[in-house]
């Protein structure tokens, strides 16, 4: 039997996990609704995982995650293992705490398994969600849904005399090409979907992709239920994109036939030598 539960609708999740802060609780709290589930993982009342795929062993699979990371981690890699948790504990509760309708429960455990895992406290984990909300509608004011279509541009702006891409962008204008969504270049790329959205924005403010079917487009578009938006899948250690060296082509060295056919050419996945 839960220790504590109750109606979202009348007592959100954010003053849940303020509750629980306070108690200095472990356990795990879970949370349903007919859109959204998730679980959260709190030790010593600070959150040290959550997660929104489906499963009944919370603690089991924060080990699996721990166990995963330090197998793959090669040496110089930029993204920590308290980089990737952090990442996810922040979208997976601003998903949780954009539901309105629904159930809590709060079952108390001796917490999580490993004794040195990473873990946030409540106050400043609601801070972070709370700047990913405004990021959010920030980045829906250009890409309004995260499975619209988008497609590399056929020419490049008039204005652009010069177009610098880093790695990391020239990696989703491959994945792009003729028509992709930014959940499908996430999937394809291992990225969140909250760094890819904000990348497709960039891109299509620069006039490097466009919407497909779209014609006359707005970015002051409408913004969509945040829970159309997918969860990371933990296991599949997405990636932050650290900084990577810039590669600069300019259209003053070439001409603006063998310009739009290099912008053609990263739609197929190739790239100049």
């Amino acid at each position: 039997m839960a220790d504590l539960s109750g109606d979202l609708g009348s007592f959100g999740l954010e003053r849940v996990l303020e509750l629980l802060a306070d108690a200095g609780k472990d356990g795990e709290l879970r949370v349903h609704s007919a859109l959204q589930d998730g679980r959260i993982l709190l030790k010593g009342g600070q959150v040290a995982y959550a997660t929104t795929a489906s499963g009944s062993d919370t603690v089991e699979e924060l080990d699996a995650l721990l166990e995963r990371y330090q197998s793959d981690v090669q040496p110089g890699d930029l993204t920590t293992l308290e980089e990737v948790l952090e990442e996810q504990l922040i979208e997976v509760a601003y998903l949780l705490t954009q539901i309105e309708s629904g159930s809590f429960e709060f079952f108390g455990s001796a917490g999580p398994s490993p004794d040195d895992v990473h873990s946030v406290p409540v106050a400043e984990l609601l801070d972070m969600v709370n700047t990913r909300a405004e990021e959010w509608r920030a980045i829906r004011r250009v890409i309004p849904t995260i499975n619209e279509q988008y497609r590399v541009a056929p020419q490049l702006p008039s204005d652009r005399g010069e177009v610098t891409l880093n790695p990391a962008q020239w990696a989703m204008l491959a994945a792009t090409g003729a028509g992709a969504s930014v959940a499908a270049v996430a999937a394809v790329l291992n990225l969140y979907e909250f760094h890819t959205a904000g990348a497709f924005s960039d891109l299509v403010g620069d006039g490097l992709i466009e919407p497909v079917g779209r014609p006359d487009y707005q970015f002051e578009a409408e913004e969509p239920s945040v829970l159309e938006t997918e969860a990371p899948d933990e296991l599949a250690m997405p990636h932050l994109q650290p900084a990577e060296e810039a590669v600069t082509f300019s259209t003053n060295d070439l001409s603006s036939d063998e310009m739009n056919e290099v912008i053609r050419n990263i739609g197929r996945g190739i790239f100049p030598s």
